[in-house]
């Protein structure tokens, strides 16, 4: 079995027409609905994007990168086909074996639902 990236999505802007001010300081969050491969269904998955820049800019402190691709400057396209290849990299027996690998790069809905 494996995982298919159904959709990519922001509460807050239409990822098809934003982009940031400065192409090499920006972070966005997204919202990925990713199922198996031959159903219908998807969970929901989010992943902060980020620069470089903008970590050194906003992260005083420590931070853990779990959920985050951090990548050199805003080209969506690029961004959109390195989450859909990371996606489809993924497989398993069960789509609980799915999701619980790919919530180890990105944060999964039902994280601490399944045991």
């Amino acid at each position: 079995m494996k995982a298919i990236l159904r959709s990519i999505s922001s509460d807050t802007f239409n990822i098809r027409t934003w982009s940031p001010e400065d192409a090499e300081c920006f972070a966005l969050d997204l919202l990925l609905k990713i199922g198996a491969e031959g159903s219908d269904g998807a969970d929901n998955f989010d992943l902060k994007v980020c620069s470089p820049s903008w970590l050194a800019q906003t992260s005083w402190s420590f931070r853990w990168g779990r959920g985050l691709l951090i990548v050199a400057e805003y080209d969506f396209a690029a961004i959109e086909k390195e989450i859909s290849a990371h996606v489809a990299a993924c497989q398993g027996d069960t789509w609980i074996e799915i999701a619980v690998k790919l919530s180890r790069t990105l944060m999964w809905e039902f994280e601490d639902y399944v045991q």
